[in-house]
């Protein structure tokens, strides 16, 4: 399969909790900028802990969405460790913006 098409798939995947998941990213990084790197490790735990709960109601609300895409040849872990590889590069990214700015 293309990596263009691949990419797309797990796109659309992502897509069903992507603001869900970037709001707690959007949150994390709020309470880094107010509190410094003093409270880094709160914060990296609320966003393992969010993102686990996250995966926890995908997970048992879309049995039937994981049939999709397997079918499309991509597997349940594959689709959770691109976005959830994709979701901390995110959340280690705005990290290091902030903690450069203050």
């Amino acid at each position: 399969m293309p990596l263009a098409t691949t990419i797309r798939i797990i796109g659309t995947f992502y897509r069903g909790f992507a603001a869900v998941s970037l709001f707690f990213t959007a949150f994390c990084a709020l309470l880094f900028y107010r509190n410094g790197l003093h409270a880094f490790t709160e914060i990296f735990w609320f966003k393992v802990i969010t993102t686990g709960m996250i995966f926890y109601f995908i997970n048992r609300n879309q049995q039937k969405e994981y049939k999709y895409y397997q079918n499309l040849g991509l597997s349940k872990k594959m689709l959770w460790l691109t976005t959830i590889c994709f979701d901390f590069t995110i959340f280690i990214i705005l990290i290091i913006l902030i903690g450069k700015n203050t």
